[in-house]
């Protein structure tokens, strides 16, 4: 979804270099950005959820709170 996203976003970038008209210029831009922020956010959390560097694993977290709570 997140490559259609950013595919739909350089078809509209393209669009708006092709036509003459003012406002399907900035329509196609106006329509570019949120699809391109879309596509990178979507590509950015995939990667992050597939690479496994988390700060604290669940192991460690619930010997810590139940170190704290004997505490």
């Amino acid at each position: 979804m997140s490559w259609l996203l950013l595919l739909i976003s350089v078809g509209c970038v393209v669009l708006a270099t092709l036509c003459a008209s003012a406002t399907l210029f900035s329509g196609c831009l106006l329509l570019s950005l949120p699809c391109a922020l879309a596509g990178g956010r979507g590509l950015y959390r995939r990667h992050r959820a597939g690479s496994g560097d988390t700060l604290i694993d669940s192991h460690e977290l619930k010997r810590l709170a139940a170190e704290h709570a004997a505490a």
